[in-house]
C-alpha cells in the first residue's frame, strides 16, 4: 500500500491534491490549519498552490463542469494484487485503462486550452472596461468644456448685443 510523505505511514482515508499527490486526510488538514486556514495552500511535495474554495458548480456551465476540479478528492484505492493474472480479462482491462489514459490526456490538454481562451476572454474584457471607463471619462471632458465654451459665446453675445441695442439707440437720438 502507498505511504502518505507527511506521516510516512501506509495512507488512512486517501485524498488528493489537483497537482495529484495523495496524504492522509488527517495529515492534510493538520498542515493547511498550521500555515494559513482561509487562504490558499500549496501542495507539501510539489509546492503547487491552489486555493481551498472549491467552485459552487451551479455558477459553471454544464459542458465547463468537468474542467473544475476541487480543492481535495477522496481517493479509494484498492490493494494490489501480488501476482498478475494472465487471463483474457486482465488484458481486456489493461486496454482499457490505457484508452481510459489517452481519453485523459486528451481531456486535459482541451481543459488547459479552455482555460487559456477564458484567461484571455477576462483579459480582453477587463482591458475593454477600463478603454470604456477612459473614453467615458475624456467624452465628459470634452462635453464640459463643450459647455463652457457654450457659455462663455452666449455671454458675449449677450454683450455685444447691448452695444448694438446702446449705438442704434445713440443713432437714433442724434
Amino acid at each position: 500500500m502507498s505511504t502518505c510523505a507527511i506521516c510516512l505511514d501506509a495512507l488512512k482515508s486517501p485524498t488528493a491534491f489537483p497537482c495529484g499527490h495523495v496524504f492522509c486526510y488527517n495529515c492534510i488538514a493538520q498542515s493547511i490549519h498550521k500555515l494559513n486556514p482561509l487562504s490558499t495552500t500549496s501542495c507539501p511535495t510539489c509546492r503547487a498552490s491552489f486555493p481551498l474554495v472549491s467552485i459552487n458548480a451551479a455558477l459553471v456551465p454544464p459542458h465547463l463542469r468537468p474542467f473544475f476540479l476541487a480543492p481535495f478528492r477522496r481517493l479509494y484505492l484498492d490493494d494490489p494484487s501480488p501476482s498478475a493474472p494472465s487471463d483474457p480479462s486482465s488484458f481486456k482491462q489493461a486496454a482499457q485503462l490505457a484508452s481510459l489514459r489517452s481519453e485523459n490526456a486528451a481531456l486535459r490538454q482541451s481543459s488547459t486550452a479552455w482555460r487559456r481562451r477564458a484567461e484571455v476572454h477576462a483579459a480582453t474584457a477587463l482591458g475593454l472596461a477600463a478603454f470604456l471607463r477612459m473614453a467615458r471619462t475624456q467624452m465628459r471632458e470634452e462635453r464640459d468644456a463643450l459647455r463652457k465654451r457654450e457659455e462663455d459665446l452666449q455671454r458675449r453675445e449677450m454683450v455685444l448685443n447691448k452695444y448694438v441695442c446702446a449705438s442704434r439707440m445713440f443713432l437714433a437720438i442724434c
